[in-house]
Order: structure tokens, then C-alpha cells, then sequence
């Protein structure tokens, strides 16, 4: 009985201690050789490829240990990183780093850059869509920008000129959303419409044409005469979309089953994927990530790298639903990467990981064929805690006497709890607190040396310390 319970204990706190952890991650933006996660405190981590700046550390090394990029914590999740990577803070002002060899950070020069680099002045942007070669940006006014290479029109300017600042596509004010890849860009209204523009050798203009030669369209023409587009996403060859309906819709290059319909033809107009009208999400790549309105996620296309998450490594030509739970509400896919959290907090990631971007210490080469949990290695600040509750401690290391500090807004019961490392309880005092700063020692004179786990919880929040005691 005593080995069942401690079994339960250690679950249990490993379980809350991956809770506390991902308390700290508002957003990831997954790219395909690395991994940024925006913090609930609005600090930006990274880790992955640097080769060119896109870590904006000040070096060209790449890295699998995540890191701060910077000490600025006004960052917002609205980056879209493609090769030149680009980032919006709170007051509404652009920030790039990394590739730029075509201009497509928008800073007026074809150079990489190694730290992120304000573009411009404006302090109006609302969205950014990375997709390699160029990138396209949505101000708060509704207008659309464009820079980079242009080789396909894909900037929408009606030329093939390449631009290494951003230039307002057209006078609209009523863009909404923007999707892109290396030399495409679609784009919805707020009315609902879809417009594209860019290389169109696959089809992806959804108007029956394909264009073979090195040419493409150059200012955005509208894709059908459908009003409501909700998201559209492009794969490696293909667009997937998904309209305020819950049906999603799809063309273009059908080569590994990424159109879903069960065959390897490409079709090149807009055609609806099976009957279900309850979609709720998608995310596109090398393969297809879909999550439904009943939690389920499912998946379909390239598998080269365990990437569907069904435990294969085998191409799926229709949609099939990894594993059987109903929790899943969030969904990131880049590249052979993927990514999706559940209800209750935690995240789970598969297929590859090279750079070791998830920052697990093991072969970067390694496939994982099935979703397993992804613990993040950063921590609670003080800017992290809900409600305004703060937890701190000191020193650490420890020899003796150890001091937590933290505050209440509200009277209610207060558990803090120390844990080791093989989840045994070392200690634990609950009491009700009322709204007040608080400091308490707790004696860690006759614990062993190593490390240990220091709970605070209330009835809506936890949050834990790491504590070396010498």
C-alpha cells in the first residue's frame, strides 16, 4: 500500500510540477529547424538554427539549449517567423532578425541581421505572415504590406521587382488575415473573401489554372466568390482551408495525400474535404493537422518523420484521428514538427527534432512517432504568477534555513509543500492567509543534499521553486 501511494504522490506532483512549468508559455511559433516560445511575462525564448540571425542573440551559432532572446518583455504572439524572422510588440512596433539576403525584413538592406532590429517607425502593426523569401504584414488601419523577393509577383505590387522595405499593397482597408509560403500569399477580407497572388505551378490560385514557367500573378486576385473563409493555410504544395462552416476545402499538388480525399490526384479548384461540418482548426506543412470542435485532433499527408502522430511512419491519404482523447484546444505544426495542447495545460509534440529544438537531450535524429509530453524549460517569474500573487525564495542553494516569500489578494487557504526528487513529501503546512506579504522559513537543516520542490498553492494556482539544498 505505502509503494501505491508514493506512486500516486510522484505522479501526482509530476504532473503538477509540468502543469507549473507550462504556466509559463503564452505561445510557440515552430518554424521548421527551431522553436520560439513567447512567455506569459513577454519575454521571447529560442533555440534551434542560427545560421543566419534568427535566434537575434548576436551570433550566427546554433543552439539546443532554450534561451532569452534580449531582455525586452513587451513582446506579443503575433510573430510569424519565416527565414527572416519578424516580431510585433505591445506598442505596435516591428522588430526583425535573421535572414535577409532578399530584403524581406523590410530594414532598407539585403544584409542578415544577428539582433532584432526595429523596421521602420510605424507603431500600427497588428499582424505578420513569414513565408521564407518575403513576408507580409496587416496594419490596425486594415492595409497590407509586402517586402522581400518578388521573383513570382508574389509581393502583389503588379511587378516582379524585389522591395527591402515594406510598400502597401493596393489602397484596401479591409484585409483581416494573411497566409504565405515561399512565393505565394493568400489573403482574407473582412468580408469574407479570399484573394491570392504568386507562384501558381501547382495550382494554388484555385482558379482551374496552372502557370509552368517563371512567371506567376502579380496583384491578388480573388479565389471563387465564397464570403466565408475563415483560415487558409498552405502545405508544401497545396492550400488548405476552412470556412466559418466548419468544412474545410482544399487544392493544389495532391503528391503524398495531403488534399485528404483518399487518392494522389490534385484537383485545382477549391473542393470540400468529406462531409463533416466540424472542424474547428487547421495547421499545415509537410503534413496536415486539423483539430475538431469535439476535441479531437486528426491528421493526414507526408509521415517521412513520424510526423501524424499515429505511430507510423506511413503516409495518410485521408483524415485519421490520432489516438482517441477529446481534451485537445490548441495545434502548432512546422516543417516535420508538430505540436498540440489539451484543456488541461499540457503540451505533447512528435515527429522530428532536429537542432533538438525541444531541448531534450536526445539523438536531434531521433523521430517521435506518438504525442508525448513536452515540458518546456522555463520557469514562473515573478510577472507570471496569476492575480498578482508572487513567489519567491532565498538563498538557493540552501543549507539551512529557507525563506518564501509571497504575497495575497484575497483570504483564502494557503498549502505550500516540499517535495524531492523521488516525490517524497519532506513537508507541508496549510493555513488560511488573509491579504498581506508573507515571509516563512522552512528548516531544511535535516534534509539530504540534492534537489528538492517547493509548492505554493491555493485553490486556483500553483506555482514551484527549484531548491538546491547543499
Amino acid at each position: 500500500m505505502k509503494t501505491i501511494l508514493k506512486t500516486k504522490l510522484l505522479f501526482l506532483f509530476f504532473l503538477s510540477f509540468i502543469s507549473t512549468q507550462a504556466q509559463c508559455v503564452d505561445s510557440f511559433i515552430l518554424v521548421s529547424d527551431g522553436l520560439y516560445i513567447l512567455k506569459q511575462d513577454g519575454t521571447l525564448l529560442g533555440i534551434g538554427r542560427n545560421t543566419s540571425g534568427e535566434l537575434g542573440n548576436g551570433t550566427n551559432v546554433s543552439t539546443s539549449t532554450l534561451s532569452q532572446i534580449g531582455t525586452d518583455s513587451d513582446w506579443t504572439n503575433s510573430g510569424k517567423p519565416g527565414w527572416g524572422f519578424l516580431f510585433i510588440k505591445t506598442n505596435g512596433t516591428m522588430w526583425g532578425t535573421g535572414r535577409n539576403i532578399e530584403g524581406q525584413l523590410g530594414l532598407g538592406n539585403n544584409t542578415n541581421q544577428f539582433t532584432l532590429t526595429q523596421v521602420g517607425s510605424d507603431n500600427n502593426w497588428s499582424k505578420i505572415c513569414g513565408a521564407g523569401l518575403f513576408n507580409a504584414a496587416i496594419k490596425t488601419d486594415g492595409t497590407l504590406w509586402t517586402s522581400g523577393n518578388n521573383m513570382f509577383g508574389q509581393l502583389g505590387n503588379g511587378t516582379y521587382n524585389n522591395r527591402n522595405v515594406f510598400a502597401q499593397v493596393g489602397t484596401d482597408t479591409n484585409w483581416s488575415k494573411i497566409y504565405a509560403t515561399n512565393a505565394s500569399l493568400c489573403a482574407i477580407k473582412t468580408d469574407g473573401t479570399l484573394w491570392f497572388c504568386g507562384y501558381n505551378g501547382n495550382g494554388n490560385s484555385g482558379d482551374g489554372t496552372i502557370i509552368l514557367n517563371n512567371t506567376g500573378i502579380t496583384t491578388l486576385q480573388q479565389v471563387g466568390t465564397d464570403t466565408d473563409w475563415k483560415i487558409v493555410k498552405f502545405g508544401t504544395n497545396q492550400v488548405i482551408g476552412l470556412k466559418q462552416n466548419g468544412t474545410i476545402w482544399t487544392w493544389g499538388d495532391n503528391f503524398q495525400g495531403q488534399l485528404g480525399d483518399g487518392t494522389l490526384n490534385s484537383h485545382y479548384f477549391p473542393t470540400q474535404l468529406g462531409t463533416d461540418t466540424d472542424w474547428k482548426d487547421i495547421m499545415t506543412s509537410a503534413s496536415i493537422l486539423a483539430l475538431k470542435t469535439n476535441g479531437t485532433l486528426w491528421s493526414w499527408g507526408s509521415n517521412s518523420k513520424g510526423n501524424l502522430g499515429d505511430g507510423t511512419m506511413i503516409n495518410r491519404l485521408s483524415p485519421n484521428q490520432i489516438g482517441t482523447d477529446t481534451n485537445w484546444i490548441n495545434i502548432y505544426e512546422k516543417g516535420f514538427n508538430s505540436m498540440a495542447k489539451k484543456q488541461d495545460g499540457t503540451f505533447y509534440r512528435w515527429g522530428s527534432n532536429a537542432y533538438n529544438i525541444f531541448d531534450i537531450n536526445t539523438n536531434p535524429q531521433d523521430n517521435q512517432l506518438t504525442p508525448i509530453i513536452y515540458t518546456p524549460n522555463c520557469t514562473l517569474s515573478t510577472n507570471d504568477l496569476e492575480e498578482k500573487k508572487f513567489l519567491k525564495g532565498f538563498p538557493n542553494p540552501t543549507t539551512n534555513l529557507f525563506t518564501l516569500q509571497y504575497s495575497m489578494d484575497q483570504d483564502e487557504i494557503v498549502e505550500i509543500t516540499v517535495i524531492n526528487a523521488f516525490g517524497q513529501k519532506m513537508y507541508s503546512k496549510k493555513e488560511r492567509k488573509t491579504i498581506l506579504d508573507y515571509q516563512q522559513q522552512i528548516d531544511f537543516s535535516g534534509f539530504s543534499s540534492g534537489l528538492y520542490f517547493v509548492s505554493f498553492q491555493t485553490s486556483n494556482h500553483l506555482a514551484t521553486l527549484k531548491i538546491i539544498k547543499n
